[in-house]
């Protein structure tokens, strides 16, 4: 079971959902995986596994184009 959150992105224009699993904590698809806090001028950098890409396709699209889901 994971717990989620969303947020919006700094520009304000994209939702981002926040998990947190048993083996830490994620957002989107990509998990943290630095903990510690590293401040910059504007906020804090959190280095994550994986490049965030705004999605590309509605959730409906991705089932539709799946063919498994009518």
């Amino acid at each position: 079971m994971n717990l989620f959150q969303v947020v919006r992105s700094a520009e304000g224009n994209a939702p981002l959902r926040l998990q947190v699993y048993r083996r830490g904590l994620g957002v989107e698809t990509a998990m943290i995986e630095d903990q510690r806090d590293r401040k910059a001028l504007n906020g804090v950098v959190h280095v994550v596994s994986a490049v965030l890409r705004p999605p590309d396709r509605t959730l409906r699209e991705h089932l539709q184009q799946d063919g498994n889901f009518t």
